[in-house]
């Protein structure tokens, strides 16, 4: 296992970045851990398969404080149960803890219930791994096992799915051959190539790759060519469709 990814959406980002921008981390602290494991020298060679697992919670900031828990779990099991279809094996070891995590928020600043979801659920992660790396691999050793570094962790953006990819760039370029104003060709081109490539960062910066004044011009041709679309098939349904899901891309880009 290389690495844990935790995948986000390009809107729930933005939101953390916000979040993080406007908080310091104050303390984090080990509350709750149990562990459990059978005898290593009983078969010191047995292969074993890691399963990981996490969460969290937040709880109403109150007085410029957020305040976190970011739940921990992982389970060794048999590699046999993989190998043999059979379940309900006791795990070899299993380890669970929760850590405590305090931020201080600037002051004036109120984060909304969507900022401290997308940040509990990416950055408090992030920011808590290493204390669960290194509490892991001490406590099994403790236990009797060789030791165990946990894999990397990762947040990345969601990744827009081929299909999805292809219908939006289809409906932008039937938008394009309606136009008669060069500019607003080149604006579809871009954001053509936009869907084209990554959206990765998209607007995890204060500048996007198309200007603010562009975008608001985009929102109102496709605004415009979806009205022009019919409702009398199941094709004109599906292109109905696709340009609310250029529309709501837009709006996104826009923040």
């Amino acid at each position: 296992m290389n690495a844990i990814v935790i995948q986000q959406s390009q809107e729930a980002l933005k939101e953390a970045v916000h979040l993080h921008r406007n908080a310091s981390m104050e303390k984090i602290r080990l509350s709750k851990a149990s562990f459990a494991s059978a005898s290593a020298s009983e078969n010191p060679n047995q292969a074993v398969s890691l399963v990981f697992r996490f969460g969290s919670k937040a709880k109403p900031p109150q007085s410029g404080l957020l305040r976190l828990t970011v739940d921990f779990g992982i389970e060794g099991r048999p590699n046999d149960e993989k190998q043999t279809g059979a379940t309900g094996q006791r795990p070899v070891f299993s380890l669970n803890c929760t850590y405590e995590l305090d931020y201080r928020l600037r002051a004036g600043f109120t984060p909304t219930k969507r900022q401290v979801k997308a940040f509990r659920e990416g950055n408090a992660v992030f920011n808590v791994w290493p204390y669960f790396r290194e509490y892991l691999q001490d406590t099994l050793a403790r236990m009797g096992w060789p030791p165990l570094t946990a894999p990397f962790l990762r947040i990345e953006a969601e990744q827009m799915s081929e299909e999805k990819r292809q219908r939006l760039c289809m409906l932008l370029k039937a938008l394009k051959m309606t136009l008669q104003d060069p500019d607003d060709s080149l604006r579809v081109n871009r954001l053509i190539e936009l869907v084209e490539g990554t959206l990765s960062g998209a607007r995890l910066e204060p500048e996007g790759p198309i200007a603010p004044q562009d975008l608001i011009r985009l929102e109102n041709l496709i605004a415009s060519f979806r009205a022009r679309i019919g409702r009398s098939s199941l094709e004109d349904a599906r292109n109905h469709k696709t340009a609310t899901e250029v529309l709501d891309l837009v709006s996104r880009l826009r923040g």
